[in-house]
């Protein structure tokens, strides 16, 4: 999921990662930090991509199950998203800007 990132927060292989995962609390890196942000600004369509490819790989593992099924349903519910209207105009974010901009 990371190896594309942009400077390659955590390394370019899976080993890098593991290589992280094993000094300690990879989530409190401030790699982790970096590749977390990099992948919230990633377009829905490659975030599927990226995930699906994970679950690829974790399949053949089988201590991996219910981790692989949690991915899953979070897959649909992403692909869900293309069904329903997404628009953000009623977002209270947009809905503050727009009268701020009104106002002046």
């Amino acid at each position: 999921l990371v190896c594309d990132l942009p400077r390659k927060p955590l390394g370019k292989a899976l080993r890098d990662v593991y290589e992280y995962c094993m000094k300690g609390n990879i989530t409190q890196s401030q790699q982790f930090k970096e590749a977390w942000q990099f992948l919230k600004l990633v377009s829905r369509y490659d975030l599927q991509a990226k995930t699906r490819q994970g679950l690829e790989d974790m399949r053949k593992v089988k201590e991996l199950k219910t981790l692989v099924d949690t991915l899953e349903e979070c897959l649909d519910k992403l692909g869900n998203l293309a069904d329903e209207d997404v628009s953000c105009v009623s977002s209270p974010a947009v809905m503050s800007l727009s009268a701020a901009l009104s106002a002046s």
